[in-house]
């Protein structure tokens, strides 16, 4: 109990930090950003033991996610969403400081990363895994543990579209738009009921629309619209696939 008490409050003060540190790069105060996120990070490496802490000298290095034991145990025994979504979170704050310096590809390295990190999430729902450095741990809904997912904090259920949105605007950036479709198309074919939501159509569509002549994006949309049809993917609203009625 006082391991989980103590994941909980630092998965809070991530939380925290993280949106504070959104808040300044949103200003341009990108530097009081950084001490953010290299804050949140720190105190994430300190809990689950983990030296290899996300700071702006360590330019080259992407944050180590390696699970502890403990982290995993705990990770087991709580719902609580933050706990599950600090590691990807840390990914993503990483991602967000280099692209607010205009480091596109590294900002999208990270984005790819957390991306990866949350497919393998949702896949390995009953073990802890660990590839490379992504550590994946999802919870037993245990009835003795019965905190809630956000524990007063108003979290997403999953950071996948926020991460899918920063990822398509680094593709941009970088003039990779065809590695972000084969992600996201890769994403729609493993599992359509899991991964095709509103935004990541959305997102795929307009990169479609970018990326393509007139004749293929507006093929490529309606192929998309057809799979959530078929799957009954009835919360997607039309305009997620920015057909034009004339094509």
């Amino acid at each position: 109990r006082k391991e989980l008490v103590t994941a909980i409050s630092t998965a809070a003060r991530v939380e925290i930090c993280s949106r504070q540190g959104r808040m300044m790069l949103q200003i341009g105060a990108l530097a009081e950003g950084q001490m953010l996120f290299d804050a949140a990070a720190k105190d994430w490496a300190l809990f689950d033991g983990d030296n290899n802490v996300i700071s702006n000298k360590q330019q080259q290095n992407q944050p180590s996610l390696l699970a502890t034991k403990k982290l995993i145990l705990i990770s087991k025994y709580s719902l609580s969403r933050l706990i599950q979504q600090a590691p990807a979170q840390l990914l993503i704050n990483a991602g967000l400081a280099k692209f607010a310096h205009q480091k596109y590809d590294a900002a999208m390295s990270f984005f790819r990363k957390t991306v990866e990190y949350q497919r393998l999430s949702i896949h390995n729902s009953n073990y802890p895994i660990v590839t490379s450095d992504v550590v994946v741990h999802n919870p037993s809904h245990l009835d003795e543990h019965s905190l809630s997912p956000g524990i007063g904090f108003d979290t997403d259920p999953s950071l996948l579209t926020q991460s899918l949105n920063n990822m398509s605007l680094c593709s941009l950036y970088t003039c990779e738009m065809k590695k972000a479709v084969q992600v996201m198309e890769s994403m729609v074919r493993e599992s359509p009921t899991t991964y095709l939501t509103e935004g990541l159509a959305f997102n795929l569509c307009t990169l479609y629309e970018l990326g393509s002549d007139n004749t293929s994006s507006a093929r490529k949309k309606k192929v998309l619209q057809l799979i959530s049809k078929q799957f009954n993917l009835h919360d997607i609203g039309v305009e997620s696939f920015r057909i034009n009625p004339r094509d």
